[in-house]
């Protein structure tokens, strides 16, 4: 199986589907914000507090493209902001798989998470950024599944 993975906005699940794949067939689970926070010593909410979002874009990158190419990672939301992310992710040779809920159910799993995003944008805000960023998932993703049911997202794997 080629390696996974997983982009798509906050609160879509990339992180729990990308754990259940990695068991389900029984390889490594990677997730890229856990290993920024290793390298940092700091939690996200901090880095950006401390340092803002550019850094964390730049933190962000430098490990992407450090990773070692094996099993599933998961990626956060905005992996997509930096064109080159988007260009590696383009290019690599691994199944990217954009998670792409409707708005109103990423929404209900994140108003009340303290995501450094979250708590400095409102509703409408959120939605804005989920809609500016839609194309660029779109620029980088191999499979788009809109239902993020496990079931779903092994049956796509499966099939390709």
């Amino acid at each position: 199986m080629k390696t996974i993975i997983l982009i798509g906005f906050m609160g879509v699940g990339k992180t729990h589907i990308g754990f259940k794949l990695a068991t389900h067939y029984k390889c490594k689970f990677t997730d890229l914000d856990n290993l920024i926070e290793r390298s940092e010593k700091l939690s996200i909410r901090d880095i950006f507090k401390n340092n803002g979002e550019k850094y964390f874009r730049q933190i962000e990158s430098d490990i992407l493209y450090k990773w070692d190419f094996e099993g599933v990672l998961s990626t956060g939301g905005g992996i997509i902001e930096l064109p080159i992310n988007r260009d590696f992710l383009k290019k690599c040779s691994s199944n990217v798989i954009w998670l792409n809920p409707d708005f109103e159910s990423i929404y209900n799993n994140i108003k009340n998470s303290n995501r450094p995003l979250v708590l400095m944008n409102n509703y409408e805000n959120l939605r804005q950024l989920w809609e500016k960023r839609l194309p660029l998932y779109e620029e980088c993703a191999d499979y788009v599944v809109d239902d993020v049911y496990f079931k779903r997202i092994v049956d796509v794997l499966d099939g390709i």
